[in-house]
């Protein structure tokens, strides 16, 4: 684990999660690269209120104006916590993306990328939707203001998917340097594959220091279930399979995906 982005619309630099970042970045002395985007409109599209295609694209040099003022806050901010200058691993891209569309592809080079709520700003769900689902890579969803350790203790929501055991093999770094980590397994939340015990044993194989947290039926909601569980056992990090049912069961029904996205406390890793 040795490259990691942190990407953020230009107006939303200053809610980086940078205490989550350095904390992982230290553990495997990691390069990090701040990422800024565009989080604009599309140059043209179709205005039924006009005679066909329309452009709103943005003067370029009110762009280039954004880009400056957004790098000097994360410059700023960087030597406001001590992390800049020439043994600092944070580097601000000086060329944006033009777009969050990009994101996706551009992440795929990276170990993991590191967004908060707030870094994401507007566009948050489509940005989020092109880190999990384009980039062939997790994203870890952080507290821009979390200052606690990162992956000294590690839960795992285990609910037996191939989203969530991807993520066990993107995350085995993380889990064999951990002090602890427990395999949450929620008797009834599950789809057809190898229980809680299963997941153990084979990180024991691995040289996790691992331990099984079997609990009994959901007294709530599972995505709520699960951020009670991981409280019960001291957990700073949540792994956690995105979107085991499809996106659109999730807008209409709910899940746990979403309630976790929405609830979290703690830094949470994804991926789909």
């Amino acid at each position: 684990m040795k490259r990691l982005l942190l990407p953020a619309a230009t107006e939303g630099v200053r809610f980086l999660p940078y205490g989550t970042a350095m904390s992982i970045a230290s553990a495997f002395d990691a390069e990090l690269r701040v990422q800024l985007y565009q989080p604009r409109t599309d140059d043209h599209v179709v205005d039924p209120m006009s005679w066909g295609l329309t452009s709103y694209a943005s003067p370029e040099g009110a762009i280039a104006g954004e880009v400056d003022r957004a790098k000097a806050v994360a410059d700023a901010r960087l030597e406001e916590l001590g992390l800049a200058g020439g043994q600092s691993r944070f580097t601000v891209k000086d060329q944006p993306l033009t777009s969050w569309r990009e994101l996706g592809r551009v992440s795929r080079v990276y170990d993991m990328s590191i967004v908060s709520r707030e870094a994401l700003a507007e566009n948050a769900a489509t940005a989020m939707e092109q880190l999990l689902f384009d980039s062939g890579r997790p994203m870890l969803l952080s507290p821009h203001d979390w200052q606690g350790p990162v992956g000294e203790s590690i839960a795992i929501a285990w609910n037996r998917s191939s989203e969530t055991s991807r993520l066990i093999s993107h995350a085995m770094d993380l889990l064999r340097q951990a002090r602890e980590v427990h395999v949450i397994a929620i008797e009834d939340w599950f789809v057809d594959g190898p229980d809680g015990a299963a997941l153990r044993d084979y990180l024991a194989a691995n040289g996790v220091p691992v331990h099984l947290h079997a609990t009994g039926k959901a007294k709530n909601e599972f995505g709520y279930q699960i951020l009670h569980e991981t409280q019960i056992v001291g957990a700073d990090l949540l792994l956690k399979g995105a979107y085991t049912q499809s996106r659109i069961t999730q807008v209409m029904f709910g899940g746990a995906t979403r309630d976790i996205l929405r609830e979290a406390r703690l830094p949470v890793l994804l991926a789909h």
